[in-house]
């Protein structure tokens, strides 16, 4: 009965019930948690799974939401003073 419910749900949305499974929401969850910059340890325990998982599962998903703050952090706004020179783009 359950699988029905949540069948018609999905169904009602628009969505494909033979293509989308809760699972297939654990995983949106997780990775939007994880992009959002909770804790993995936090996450982790949130979906009763372990960090190792979340980092061999999801790591593919949000690399470039790290790319993206590895490059904020090296190549930031510089204040020109000292021996520092500010590059411009």
């Amino acid at each position: 009965m359950r699988r029905d419910v949540v069948r018609n749900c999905f169904a009602a949305a628009g969505m494909d019930p033979d293509a989308i499974t809760l699972y297939c929401l654990r995983h949106t969850a997780i990775t939007r948690a994880l992009l959002r910059n909770l804790p993995i340890r936090l996450v982790a325990a949130s979906f009763d799974t372990s960090v190792a998982m979340i980092e061999k599962t999801y790591s593919r998903f949000i690399v470039h939401k790290g790319n993206d703050q590895l490059r904020a952090a090296l190549v930031g706004e510089q204040s020109g003073s000292g021996n520092v020179i500010p590059l411009r783009g």
